[in-house]
């Protein structure tokens, strides 16, 4: 997004690539130039934003991830454990008890 200076008026242009060339597309010099800059500008902002947000839930996810993972580990600790449980007993460290 940028506006061009030329002579006394300025022109609204947005950059994008295509096929790996970047191509300017006109899109004014008046009022209605200025709407779509504000509009390119809120558009990125609420991106920005909506991004942030999912890298929060993301995150937060994580740590559930790893919060049920220990869970899981001791509650397969306690199961093989338990009395009347026959099979070789592995330690987290790798050793075996009651092979």
């Amino acid at each position: 997004m940028v506006w061009e200076q030329r002579g006394n008026k300025r022109y609204y242009y947005t950059g994008h690539r295509i096929d790996g060339h970047v191509v300017k597309i006109y899109h004014g010099n008046g009022e209605a130039a200025c709407r779509q800059e504000k509009d390119a500008v809120l558009l990125k902002l609420l991106e920005e934003q909506n991004q942030q947000r999912i890298q929060q839930e993301m995150d937060s996810l994580d740590e559930l991830d790893r919060g049920v993972a220990e869970q899981a580990e001791i509650a397969e600790l306690i199961a093989r454990l338990a009395p009347g449980d026959r099979r070789a007993k592995r330690t987290r460290f790798g050793g075996l008890i009651g092979a």
